[in-house]
């Protein structure tokens, strides 16, 4: 997928026009609609905008990977019996693990949560 389609999609899921993009990042819509067809790739600071409005890394604008996960996301703070951890900590701790340890793990919190949600209502 090119830039210019993930650029397109991120833009229609947000449900905004091409006119809204260009206000938030300061371009014209010209602009948004050249970069949305691969006619031009935007500059190194309009692309940090773009990837900031949509909460997405620029490595997933780029094509490099699928992943659309920003730093933000992993700079959120868990805190558990009074100590901070990070998304990137967590991961850390849970990459010492084997395979299966992982799998239960995540398994565990899934049906925790799961469980929570049920209850919730």
């Amino acid at each position: 997928m090119t830039l210019g389609n993930r650029l397109r999609n991120l833009r229609e899921d947000a449900d905004l026009r091409q006119s809204d993009i260009a206000k938030e990042v300061n371009v014209l819509q010209a602009s948004i609609s050249n970069y949305e067809l691969d006619l031009n790739v935007p500059d190194l600071d309009i692309l940090v905008k773009l990837a900031n409005l949509y909460n997405v890394n620029i490595d997933y604008l780029l094509g490099n990977t699928d992943n659309k996960l920003s730093w933000k996301d992993f700079e959120k703070i868990l805190i558990i019996n009074g100590e901070k951890l990070s998304g990137t900590e967590i991961i850390d701790k849970l990459n010492v693990l084997d395979n299966q340890e992982k799998e239960y793990i995540i398994g565990l919190i899934f049906r925790l949560a799961a469980y929570h949600n049920k209850n919730k209502d």
